[in-house]
């Protein structure tokens, strides 16, 4: 949405307020564009009315969105908006309710309250349940209890409205059916609800019943008291009489039914109105609406009724009747803007133009459009001017339409032509200025055209004449056109007539802004500098433009001593100085040497423009090589300016003149000193200084700056041998000491340091003191792996067993040889050990390890930690040792020996099952016939009760099993795994038998298999079973025992009579003593077999 259009459409009336709400949809930075746009539109306000308008949208605005906004600073915006309609609004009942806003957004209970009151029914149902049950919360006792039927009468009021919109989304989605039940359900419990009813007929229409519309329109009338109520209901059944069900012949009587139920019903009366002239029954109409009428007589209600009366009278060609009715209706309500239309047209057909324009005038105090406002006052101008014969009622009616249209065209010729014929000039020239000042600023053509105008009244001797008004609107013509040369000649010559100089000298100015021809640009200037000296005496004005003819004409010198003297009297000693430097332009030899010394002494002593002055004196040192005080005046400003590379060469210069011994050494030294400190050209110095030293050898303070020179170049050898000639040693290290404790980086530091070690260890032989200095290169610099080797031997010819250890910690990790760096760790390790550091000595003999490793070897490192774990039950680091080194070797037996190490440590160790599960997993992984990798992990199953590891495990373990005896003590072993404690009695049963696949007759497995079988009810296999025990039996009497276990299974669970008697008749055979087959067959006679 385009907020400032929209807001503009509001102010001019076209939309309302409520469009701008809606655009903004509670979006935060519309909300921000729209109160900038205000506050420029307020800006542009000319009156109070405006102002207050503006305030008025801002609050409602920001009213609605304090009350709607989901934000906790919604309590800022309805702030806001009281203080608009406070500051700006006139609209008091609004500014009340911002209050109450700001209070109930405080959770004020009194506010709220009175907020609900006041708002309640404008507010949406879900908003007000929301603004309720905030009340109900802060509330107590009776109120309280009101609120609770109150917030349940919404509530229910809330879910039924939500049938309703189930009832058309259904109906949209093409399922009458389910829509029709819905909206019947709604109706049930709102039989009057409009939407409802307009739904029903909908879906009845489309489902082709239309004939159940009525009957749900007469039911809803018939559970109505109030009138207006059943006329709405009326109204619209006849609406859908005339649409959906296409029965015209009943609306005229259903519209009558309604409005004799409410006779000022407004939309049963202009529907009534609308078919009765469609078929003609106008005066029937008029019959029944004056039996109606009188329900009504006298009461505010009459007027529609009348007012529809009349306008079918109006129609019928009854007048006169009609103006009655609208008289009536003007007796009830004045203001009635139908009324006031039929009596616009009335008293024109009488040609009654004065109560026409008091007609008018009345209509438009009432007239809610700005469009129907400006016909209004352009028929109130017509009337005026062409009947009344009275122009200032007609001028007065332009205006108005100006202040409503600006741009009416044919308002705007309107007024011109009015005020021409009352020769109003004041007023039409204040008309122009209007006009000229609503155009926009690209507006120039239209501008200047109405200004023409006004200078058309201002030349005119009939209308308005005034010479100066004249030249100020050219003078407004030029500033709106600045490039146009005849207006500018026009004004030039009116203010050269007038003497007005100043003015004049303005119009001059802009001529020069337009002129590019050289030769009229210097007439131009000497006039504007004549003028300004002549006739104004005005130095000042004239010196820009004398200075503008010395660009065009460099040559003049009379311009240039004009100016000269000038600024002489004005002390003006910068512009006198610049005449000066013009000056020498013109001057040659001694002259100009005279002239360039002044100027010098000018720019150094009163302007103090010293890099002026030194261009200066390097001209005339040019001239005149000789001059002392030009030499003088150099070397003071060389070196005030600090420009150091001009003076080097000067001084270059200055010493290769012939002068005494002193003077050149000072010059050589000041030389030196400035290409030292100041350009840092440090090379250059010490050939200075060398060749001052060469001159003057007892020199000491180019000696000393020597000895800085080589400490910054680092040519330690070459100071070193300068303190050596000296014999003096111990100065050189004191100097390097000094130098390396103010010296800041480290780099340099450390070059120090060694160079003093160096020193002490060779030239005055003090190898602890070169101990000391060895020990802080290598403490700034732990990357010098040679000084630490020389440390390290050091410390272990001292046997310091501290200090070795600290270095090595160190050093190890810096050596680039893997070798040397492992060697250097199993050093450390050894020293650790021996200080009982087991800890450390592990770790240190780790990282030799793993570079072992890593090259293949590793075992004899391996040993020594493994000896450190064991000695200091350090198992976790010995761990964390292998699992790095098993990941570091490339060899799978090292891998797999170091996995199966790490395994045990993790089980036996540190009692780590996961880890160690997970470790041997690896090992398994890589030879999956590890019988010591499967024992850990039975070992592991069996402490966590994990049986379906051990499972998994006994698997794996019979599988490689590599002997028949040893795979069946396995599968035994597995078998009763899964018999006793995983309870898989199928499992447990093929492990048995694939027991006696290889030993037919082991009876632990043939007891198993008997266990099982009659477990799971397997009885054929498990009769089979029994044979085979009965095989592999070893007596009489257990044979004969097992036979009759057979028969008995034969019997009871194979029902196998014939076997249960031959195994009877065996086992007695077999067995004459057999008591239990004996018992058994008397038990098969006593039932009768």
């Amino acid at each position: 949405m385009d907020i400032k259009e929209t807001l503009k459409e509001v102010i001019a009336g076209k939309k309302g307020v409520d469009s701008i709400h809606e655009g903004l949809s509670l979006d935060r930075s519309s909300l921000l564009e729209l109160a900038r746009t205000i506050k420029e539109e307020t800006q542009k306000a000319e009156n109070e009315e405006g102002i207050a308008k503006l305030a008025d949208i801002l609050g409602q605005v920001l009213l609605r969105y304090a009350l709607e906004s989901p934000d906790e600073d919604d309590e800022i915006f309805s702030f806001i908006a009281m203080k608009a309609y406070q500051d700006g609004s006139k609209n008091k009942e609004m500014t009340e309710l911002a209050k109450l806003a700001t209070l109930a957004l405080q959770l004020d209970p009194k506010a709220l309250r009175i907020l609900d009151q006041k708002l309640g029914e404008k507010l949406s149902q879900e908003e007000r349940l929301k603004l309720l049950k905030t009340l109900h919360a802060l509330s107590e006792g009776a109120e309280k209890e009101e609120l609770e039927k109150t917030i349940a009468t919404l509530t229910q009021a809330l879910q039924k409205k939500g049938l309703l919109e189930q009832a058309q989304q259904a109906f949209k989605e093409g399922a009458p059916d389910e829509a029709l039940r819905l909206v019947e359900r709604y109706l049930a419990e709102h039989p009057a609800d409009r939407a409802g009813l307009k739904l029903i007929s909908d879906i009845l229409v489309s489902l082709g019943k239309k004939e159940k519309c009525e009957p749900w329109f007469r039911r809803a009338v018939s559970s109505q008291d109030d009138p207006q109520v059943k006329a709405s209901i009326l109204f619209d059944l006849a609406t859908i009489k005339a649409t959906l069900l296409g029965e015209e012949n009943e609306v005229l009587s259903v519209l009558e039914e309604a409005l004799q139920t409410f006779p000022s019903h407004g939309e049963a009366l202009e529907l009534y109105r609308e078919k009765v002239l469609v078929v003609g029954l106008e005066k029937h109409a008029l019959e029944f609406m004056s039996g109606i009428r009188a329900k009504v007589a006298g009461k505010p209600e009459e007027a529609p009724l009348q007012q529809a009366m009349g306008e079918l009278l109006a129609r019928t060609g009854d007048i006169e009747g009609a103006e009655r009715c609208f008289r009536r209706i003007r007796a009830i309500d004045p203001r009635n803007y139908q009324a006031l239309r039929f009596y616009e047209d009335y008293y024109e057909q009488k040609d009654d133009f004065q109560k026409v324009f008091t007609t008018l005038q009345f209509m438009l105090s009432v007239a809610q459009t700005n469009e129907e406002k400006i016909r209004i006052n352009s028929k109130m101008a017509w009337i005026a001017e062409n009947r009344l014969n009275n122009l200032e009622r007609a001028i007065d009616a332009y205006k108005r339409i100006l202040q409503i249209d600006k741009d009416n065209k044919s308002a705007q010729d309107a007024l011109v032509a009015l005020y021409e014929k009352t020769r109003k000039w004041h007023a039409l020239i204040d008309f122009y200025n209007e006009k000229i000042k609503d155009l926009p600023e690209d507006a120039k053509d239209e501008k200047v055209a109405l200004l023409f105008r006004i200078i058309e009244i201002y030349q005119n001797p009939d209308k308005f004449p005034s010479e100066d008004n004249v030249l100020a609107t050219y003078a407004r013509i030029a500033e709106i056109s600045p490039t146009d040369r005849v207006i500018l000649d026009k004004l030039e010559k009116g203010y050269e007539a007038k003497g007005r100089w100043h003015d004049l000298l303005r119009v001059l100015q802009k001529k020069v802004e337009i002129t590019s021809d050289p030769v009229q640009l210097l007439e131009l200037f000497h006039k504007i500098s004549e003028i300004a000296i002549t006739r104004m005496s005005n130095e000042s004005q004239a010196i820009p433009f004398l200075e503008r003819v010395l660009e065009l004409d460099p040559q003049n010198m009379e311009v240039v001593a004009k100016l000269k003297e000038i600024y002489q009297r004005k002390h003006n000693q910068e512009r006198v100085f610049a005449m000066m430097l013009k000056e020498l332009e013109f001057l040659e030899g001694k002259d100009r040497e005279e002239a360039l010394l002044r100027a010098a002494l000018m720019a150094r002593d009163k302007l103090l423009r010293y890099e002026d002055a030194l261009k200066l004196f390097e001209e005339l040192y040019a001239i005149n090589p000789n001059s002392r005080e030009v030499r003088e005046n150099l070397h003071s400003l060389y070196s005030r300016l600090e420009r150091w590379n001009d003076y080097v060469r000067f001084l270059r210069e200055e010493i290769e003149r012939p002068m005494p011994q002193k003077r050149k050494i000072e010059l050589m030294h000041r030389l030196g000193e400035i290409l030292l400190d100041k350009v840092g050209r440090v090379q250059e110095a010490r050939e200075v200084f060398e060749a001052i030293l060469s001159e003057e050898p007892m020199d000491e303070l180019a000696a000393r700056r020597l000895e800085d020179i080589y400490l910054e170049l680092e040519e330690i050898d070459t100071l070193r041998s300068l303190f050596a000639k000296r014999n003096d040693m111990r100065s050189f290290v004191a100097l390097l000491a000094k130098k390396e404790a103010q010296e800041k980086a480290k780099e340099k530091k450390v070059l120090l340091n060694i160079a003093m070690a160096k020193a002490c260890e060779e030239d005055l032989k003090e190898p602890g003191r070169a101990m000391r200095y060895l020990e802080k290169a290598y403490a700034l610099d732990p990357s010098l792996v040679d000084v630490g080797r020389k440390l390290l031997r050091m410390y272990e010819a001292s046997q310091n067993v501290g200090q070795t250890i600290a270095l090595l910690k160190q050093l190890a990790p810096s050596f680039e040889d893997l070798n040397e760096r492992a060697e250097a760790y199993l050093k450390l390790c050894g020293y650790l050990q021996a200080q009982g550091q087991l800890e450390d000595a592990l770790l240190a003999g780790a990282e030799a390890m793993k570079i072992l490793v890593a090259m293949g070897g590793g075992d004899e490192a391996l040993k020594i930690v493994r000896d450190c774990a064991s000695k200091g039950a350090l198992w976790t680091e010995y761990a964390r040792v292998l699992d790095e080194a098993q990941a570091i070797t490339t060899d799978p037996e090292k891998r797999l020996a170091l996995l199966l190490e790490l395994g045990e440590v993790y089980e036996t160790r540190l009692l780590y099952h996961d880890q160690a599960r997970q470790v041997l997993g690896q090992v398994l992984d890589i030879d999956p016939a590890n019988l010591e990798a499967l024992s850990l992990l039975e070992d592991i199953a069996l402490q966590l009760e994990d049986y379906k590891g051990m499972e998994d495990v006994l698997s794996r373990k019979a599988d490689i099993a590599k002997t028949p005896e040893e795979r069946r003590d396995i599968l035994l072993r597995l078998a009763r795994l899964y018999e006793d404690l995983l309870g898989d009695d199928t499992l447990a049963s093929e492990r048995y038998m694939q027991v006696l696949e290889s030993f037919p007759n082991d009876r632990e497995a043939l007891s198993g298999l008997h266990r099982t079988y009659e477990r799971s009810e397997r009885y054929q296999d498990l009769a089979d079973v029994i044979r085979m025990e009965i095989e592999s039996a070893g007596s009489l009497r257990e044979k004969s025992l097992m036979r009759c276990e057979l028969a008995r299974l034969c019997y009871e669970h194979l029902e196998d009579l014939d076997e249960t008697l031959n195994i009877l008749k065996e086992t007695i055979k077999q067995d004459p003593k057999a008591e239990n087959a004996v018992q058994l067959l008397w038990e098969l006679f006593n039932k009768g077999v």
